[in-house]
């Protein structure tokens, strides 16, 4: 309990304001979850392999599938976006970059607008 408490809290050391990251959770596949075109736990709606623009890039990209997989920072990182990934297979086997959140390299919004 105590972690789930004090998690949050957590700041990362100034010496370390880039981490590298191989933890991924998926979270679109164009085979979905029981073979069903564009579902996930975690994205939802109707997205399609057509609809990311992969098809004319590759002539047997819909056959081949793709997944989208979302880094998983430790505590007090964040990760700068999803990873695309070809193929309906596993995650990534590379790290990607997370930056700290005391970093000074992210740049939080200052406001939204809604058209």
């Amino acid at each position: 309990m105590q972690s789930s408490i004090s998690g949050p809290l957590v700041v990362p050391a100034p010496t370390q304001p880039v981490l590298r990251c191989d933890t991924y959770e998926r979270v679109w596949s164009s085979a979905g979850v029981n073979g069903a075109i564009g579902t996930s736990s975690v994205l939802s709606g109707s997205l399609t392999v057509e609809a990311l623009g992969s098809v004319g890039v590759d002539p047997w990209a819909a056959q081949k599938g793709m997944a989208l997989w979302r880094p998983q920072p430790p505590q007090g990182y964040l990760t700068m976006g999803d990873v695309p990934v070809p193929g309906s297979g596993g995650a990534p086997s590379f790290a990607v970059a997370v930056l700290a959140v005391n970093s000074g390299l992210v740049a939080w919004p200052t406001r939204y607008e809604v058209r």
